[in-house]
């Protein structure tokens, strides 16, 4: 859901009981609509993060202080907040500007993240309460891969992993786009169409076989690593779901401090792990 508006009205702890002080843009029905927490108590959010490989710019700063203004609002009404935002620390374009810059992707992407969060700071956004690096959870994408492979969503080919988007009968549905425009948006947003590997050339990458001088970690498939590009390119703009809710049938939760007007919300970044490499990765 994409922030449209918000009402006036109201003071902590009245959004449980009148449930209409916020409204959002719904992107699935396309209209703006009240927003409650689904238990009434905790607003769970999570909000795509930056691929750190140059400079942060004004569409980061519009995109982290919009949900900084949810953050602090559904805070003000007196729910509990629980904000997840990732860093897309592996991915082409940081081994791509790795290599022009002379430098490796692990120093590009520290470098980065930290500038990212300097500014961030300087905009007084809150920080999330999760921070974490793409290679900080490789273990937890097998499970979500295994699971849909497991579930006919996901194929194996040549030591990559595929998702199959002929499964998900709701692709598409976001984008309210007609079916023969989807393949050029994608193509111009980075898709691969004609990679020999894939069944559809819409079927987006969910583990990357290894390519000659790229890092690599071991996985049930071959040594490769993820591409989360891939999957943020192709879900985010025309499915209905992610990929990774079609993998589980739970939601996975995260134990976090909760802010309330009594807890002090958080002021610095969490910490990641920031190795950007376990035993089991090679170059």
């Amino acid at each position: 859901m994409v922030a449209y508006g918000v009402s006036s009205g109201g003071g902590p702890g009245r959004a449980r009981e009148r449930g209409g002080d916020v409204q959002l843009y719904n992107s699935m029905t396309g209209k703006v609509e009240p927003f409650a927490p689904a238990d009434g108590k905790t607003v769970r959010m999570y909000v795509c993060g930056v691929t750190p490989y140059d400079t942060t710019h004004m569409g980061h700063a519009m995109t982290y202080l919009t949900f900084d203004v949810i953050n602090r609002f559904c805070q003000y009404l007196g729910w509990r907040v629980k904000y997840v935002q990732n860093v897309t620390d592996i991915d082409d374009d940081t081994i791509r500007k790795a290599k022009e810059v002379g430098t490796d992707w692990l120093t590009l992407g520290n470098r980065w993240t930290r500038h990212f969060i300097e500014d961030m700071i300087a905009l007084n956004v809150r920080p999330p309460d999760v921070y974490p690096r793409a290679t900080d959870v490789i273990p937890q994408m097998f499970e979500i891969i295994d699971a849909l492979l497991a579930k006919g969503h996901a194929y194996v080919a040549n030591g990559s992993v595929y998702f199959e988007v002929a499964t998900d009968p709701h692709f598409g549905q976001v984008s309210g786009l007609p079916k023969e425009q989807w393949l050029p948006i994608a193509n111009e947003r980075g898709n691969f169409p004609n990679d020999p590997n894939k069944r559809d050339p819409l079927d987006f990458v969910l583990w990357q076989a290894q390519q000659p001088g790229e890092p690599a970690w071991d996985s049930p498939w071959g040594p490769g690593r993820p591409r989360p590009g891939d999957v943020h390119r192709a879900p985010h703009r025309f499915r209905r779901r992610g990929a990774s809710s079609m993998a589980v049938d739970r939601t996975v939760r995260i134990k976090v401090q909760p802010t309330t007007s009594r807890t002090p919300p958080r002021t610095k970044y969490p910490r990641s792990q920031g190795k950007g490499s376990a035993a089991s990765s090679r170059t």
